[in-house]
């Protein structure tokens, strides 16, 4: 077990550190707030792209409070019931907002789904809880990484 917590009578039990972050209401909303702030130097509709549960804790409410589109790619073997792995708007042009990359694996999931599904054109990834790629790097092939 990683992290016990209670939150009002009920006790929250997290199994992985990367959750520590995004159950934490008070860690998630500071996380939302930093990540909308760099966001203002992008156009509204530059959309927004994420992936799994920490990626939904976070991306949806910083979509709500920045009124962007989103769209959501499943992760592999996702029980799903629909035949696509993208899921919301399309857009010609997004962010990437994960916590963290050890090998850059998402990101190549995230960019290769997106181009299949849904073309656009990525314009930077938002690092929220964590390195880039493993090792602190400020781009990914050309596209700029924001660790915050």
């Amino acid at each position: 077990v990683y992290y016990r917590r209670r939150m009002g009578g009920a006790a929250m039990t997290i199994l992985t550190s990367y959750h520590n972050s995004t159950f934490d209401h008070t860690r998630r909303e500071k996380i939302v707030a930093k990540v909308c702030k760099k966001l203002k130097k992008y156009p509204e509709e530059v959309g927004l792209v994420f992936t799994g549960l920490s990626g939904m804790l976070v991306g949806i409410p910083v979509a709500a409070k920045t009124k962007r589109p989103f769209a959501i790619v499943r992760k592999p073997h996702d029980s799903k019931h629909a035949s696509f792995v993208v899921e919301g708007y399309k857009f010609k042009s997004f962010i990437i907002i994960d916590d963290f990359s050890e090998s850059g694996g998402t990101i190549e999931r995230i960019l290769a789904e997106m181009k299949t599904e849904r073309g656009g054109k990525c314009k930077g990834i938002i690092m929220y809880d964590g390195n880039s790629c493993g090792s602190g790097r400020k781009s990914y092939n050309k596209i700029p990484i924001y660790n915050l």
